[in-house]
C-alpha cells in the first residue's frame, strides 16, 4: 500500500513540473497547439460600430469560454484575458468572469475579477470594470466562433472608445489572424490592432506559482512516508 502511495506521489510531482516547463519549451509547446484549433468556421460580416446599436444575444449559445486576442486601442492594463460566460442569469444579471494578467507598474499579476451587467438580450451591457465605468456592446457574433465588442471606457466627457475582438480558441492559427486583419480593414486599420498575449508560456504564471508549492506538498508526504 505505502509503495502504491509513493508512486502516485511520485507521479503527480512529476506531472506538476511538466507543467511548469521552462518559457524556451512552453514557448514550442504553444507554437505546437496553434496548428490543432479550429478554423473560424463562419465569416465576420463587415460592420461599423457606430451604425450598429447592438444585436439580439442568445445567452444558451454565447455562454462558455472566450479569450479577448485583440482590441483597439491598447488602453488596459492587462493580458492573457480569460472571459468565463455563464448559462444563467443571477437576478437577472449577466456575471461574467474574467481571469487575466494584471501589468500595472510593469508587474506581471495573476488576477481574477467578477463583472456583473444588467441582463439585456439587445447585446447592450452598462456597468463598472476595475472601477471604471463601461458600456459594451456586441456588435457582431456568430456565438460559437468569435465575438466583436465596441466599448466605451469612462464618464463626464472623458470617454474612450475601444473595440474588443474575442474568439473560442485561446491560439489562432495564421489564416485566422489574416482573416481577423482583412475583416478589421472595413471598419478601421489593421495595423492599429493590438494582439493581446495568450501564449501558455506567458499565460500560465499562477499555475507555476501554485507548482511550488504542489512540489514542497509531494515533497513533504515523501518524507513522512518514509519516516513512518
Amino acid at each position: 500500500m505505502e509503495n502504491k502511495v509513493v508512486f502516485t506521489l511520485l507521479l503527480l510531482c512529476g506531472m506538476q513540473q511538466a507543467w511548469s516547463l521552462p518559457s524556451e519549451f512552453a514557448d514550442t509547446a504553444a507554437t505546437e497547439l496553434v496548428t490543432e484549433v479550429t478554423d473560424l468556421t463562419t465569416p465576420m460580416p463587415a460592420f461599423s460600430c457606430a451604425a450598429r446599436p447592438g444585436i439580439t444575444v442568445e445567452l444558451d449559445k454565447l455562454a462558455g469560454d472566450w479569450f479577448e486576442v485583440a482590441r483597439v486601442p491598447n488602453v488596459e492594463q492587462t493580458q492573457c484575458l480569460k472571459y468565463v460566460v455563464p448559462k444563467e442569469l443571477k437576478d437577472n444579471k449577466l456575471e461574467i468572469q474574467m481571469h487575466f494578467i494584471s501589468t500595472v507598474n510593469d508587474k506581471w499579476d495573476p488576477a481574477h475579477e467578477t463583472v456583473s451587467f444588467p441582463w439585456s438580450d439587445t447585446g447592450i451591457f452598462t456597468g463598472e470594470v476595475q472601477g471604471t465605468p463601461v458600456k459594451y456592446m456586441i456588435a457582431d457574433t456568430d456565438h460559437s466562433t468569435y465575438a466583436l465588442i465596441c466599448g466605451e471606457l469612462g464618464s463626464a466627457g472623458r470617454v474612450q472608445q475601444v473595440v474588443k475582438l474575442w474568439t473560442r480558441d485561446r491560439l489562432l492559427t495564421d489564416q485566422q489572424i489574416e482573416l481577423i486583419k482583412n475583416r478589421y480593414n472595413t471598419v478601421g486599420n489593421a495595423e492599429d490592432l493590438f494582439w493581446l498575449e495568450q501564449r501558455d508560456a506567458k499565460c500560465s504564471g499562477f499555475m507555476c506559482s501554485a507548482g511550488s508549492a504542489v512540489i514542497a506538498l509531494c515533497s513533504a508526504l515523501l518524507l513522512a512516508l518514509r519516516s513512518a
